[in-house]
């Protein structure tokens, strides 16, 4: 039965918009009945997964990403991690493609956006998507440990079309996204006065190193970091990047 589904369910889109889901709401039915004489269940099994995420991982991999990253537990971690650092913006050495998030936790070019200056990154939305889909099945097969558990989750994906085929989740979705483009309007908004910032820090240590030749730049962060509501650390950090200006 189970090989049977697999070969013949369709991706969601198509269910969204299309008289598949009278088939996938049949094989959700079956699967209820099935776990009724079920015995124990099994990981391996559960409904639907292995076509998810065999879908899943070969969009990534057409799209440039190392097999053994995405089957490697460790290794697919670290891509995850590169997630939660969209939109920070990132100190240091911006050349090295190896040491440069995101390419050091495995992302490969296409899927990655940068602002102007590369002081930011972010993942195409579809690729994040992706991941996020195999992250979650991942901690779905570490939750559905037995029948009423499996009959829940087969219940919420039911749930999530019909919802979708109401109208109701692109609604929400496109409301969503509204809210993120204020979102990142605001926030490139503040990146630019950042780099404003930054740049006046620079002008302000090179006319002060012309009139004191001595200055290094762990100096003038001592003594202007407060000027510009700023750690030390920080002011240095801004004058490393500056062409020609290595700390003190």
């Amino acid at each position: 039965m189970k090989k049977k589904i697999d070969h013949q369910f369709n991706v969601i889109d198509d269910i969204i918009i299309s008289d598949e889901w009278d088939h996938v709401r049949y094989l959700i039915g079956e699967h209820l009945k099935n776990l009724e004489l079920a015995g124990e269940v099994k990981r391996e099994e559960l409904p639907f997964f292995a076509h998810f995420e065999h879908e899943i991982k070969s969009k990534l991999i057409k799209k440039g990403f190392k097999k053994d990253i995405i089957d490697n537990q460790k290794r697919f971690g670290t891509v995850l991690n590169g997630l939660n650092n969209q939109g920070k913006t990132i100190y240091g050495a911006r050349d090295s493609v190896w040491k440069y998030p995101p390419f050091a936790y495995g992302y490969p070019a296409d899927v990655v956006i940068l602002n102007d200056d590369k002081s930011m990154y972010w993942i195409k939305p579809d690729i994040e998507a992706a991941l996020r889909t195999l992250e979650s099945i991942t901690i779905m097969k570490g939750l559905l440990l037995n029948k009423e558990a499996v009959k829940v989750y087969l219940r919420s994906f039911e749930l999530t079309i019909n919802l979708s085929r109401a109208g109701l989740i692109p609604k929400f979705s496109t409301e969503g996204a509204a809210f993120l483009k204020r979102q990142s309007h605001a926030g490139q908004q503040k990146s630019a006065g950042i780099q404003t910032r930054d740049d006046q820090i620079r002008e302000h240590f090179q006319k002060a190193y012309i009139k004191n030749p001595s200055l290094t730049p762990s100096g003038f962060a001592e003594r202007h970091a407060d000027e510009y509501g700023l750690k030390p650390r920080q002011v240095r950090n801004i004058l490393k990047m500056a062409v020609g200006n290595q700390p003190g």
